[in-house]
This record gives structure tokens, sequence and C-alpha cells, in this order.
């Protein structure tokens, strides 16, 4: 395309159909390469031993490798990491699954929203030592039932097919085996929010 567009006259390089053409093969052709960077980056072997991680720089390039998710299309996501979030000791692998997790899961509580703009919050900070991520959505929200049985392994309120629930459970069970605490908060109609406490030095289980 480059090769293309460089041998057309100049005269002929100014917007027409056969340019705009050339300009959109080489701006999407942009996008896949900057995409196999990343899931290239993404899927590279991590260690499976706590190692010292920037918190934020971790949350950063997971939500922009699932921000190609469909399911995501239409969803804001709003950022706010706290810049003095200190480093932290942690199995990058446990946290990224678990940001992934919960996304997907805002992000499927957000399906068919229609009186507001979809949006996931995802902030984080440190707190008495910890390190706190916290994943908030707009969605569709749980009532009492729904929220006593949320971290039940095989518990699913999805449609068959799309969803195993195993989800919150696997959350649950990597945040507890490294140390750590998953709370949620939701309300129906108003959306969901589950607090994640990192602690500085994960707990190692034999």
């Amino acid at each position: 395309a480059r090769s293309m567009r460089d041998a057309m006259p100049p005269s002929a390089q100014q917007s027409s159909p056969e340019t705009d053409g050339l300009e959109m093969i080489l701006a999407q052709t942009e996008r896949v390469s900057a995409i196999s960077r990343q899931i290239a980056e993404f899927t590279r072997p991590h260690s499976p031993e706590p190692e010292l991680l920037d918190l934020n720089a971790l949350v950063r390039s997971t939500c922009k490798f699932i921000s190609y998710d469909h399911r995501l299309r239409a969803v804001e996501v709003i950022l706010e990491l706290d810049p003095a979030m200190p480093a932290l000791n942690a199995i990058a692998d446990h946290i990224t699954q678990v940001l992934m997790n919960l996304m997907i899961n805002s992000a499927d509580a957000l399906h068919g929203l229609a009186d507001r703009k979809p949006a996931i919050r995802v902030s984080t900070g440190p707190r008495n030592g910890d390190a706190l991520l916290i994943v908030s959505d707009n969605g569709c929200g749980m009532d009492a039932a729904v929220l006593a049985r949320a971290f039940e392994e095989a518990f699913s309120t999805k449609l068959a097919g799309t969803g195993r629930g195993l989800g919150l459970f696997l959350c649950k069970m990597l945040i507890e085996d490294d140390g750590g605490r998953i709370a949620i908060e939701s309300t129906p109609g108003i959306g969901t929010t589950v607090t994640v406490r990192v602690p500085p030095h994960p707990r190692r289980t034999l």
C-alpha cells in the first residue's frame, strides 16, 4: 500500500477514492500489527513465582488487551490508577486472570443496557499496607440471593453455553491462596463493585 501510494504522482496523492483506500489499508494494518504485538507480549510466559511488579502497568496492559473483546466494544473503560502505588511483590498471572474475569463479568452485566452509557471503572490504590484493585460497573447488578452465591463453584446466572460459573470461584481461590481477599457489593439496577486486596507479599501454600 505504501509502494502504491508513493508511486502515485503528487497531483494524485490528494484525497480521492484510491488514496483514501490506501490510507485505510495502512491504518488497519498498523492496528493489526499493534494487536499482534500486544498479544505476543501478553501471552509470553510469566513466572509462577512472586515477582516485583508495577500493578498500574499490569492493569493498563490487561485492560488494553481485553478491550478487543467484542463484549467491550461499546463499553467505556475508565482507569483511575493511583500514581503513588508502590511496587508489589505478587504473582502477575494471578492478578491478570482475576482482572480479566472481573472485566468479562462486568461486560456481561452491561449487555443490553439502554438507559445509560455502559462503563467499567478500574482503580488501584494502597490501603493499610495492601494493594487495592477495584472493578466497578454500572450494569444490572445482583440481588441479595444471587450475591450470596456469587463465589460458589459452578453457580451462574448466565444463559447455557455462555458461562460455567467458574469465574468468581477461581478469582476467590487465586486471591485467597495468595493471602488476599475479595469482596463484592452490588445493587440491582445500579451496578456492582468488586474489591480485591492483595498483600505486599503473597502467602505460598505447599
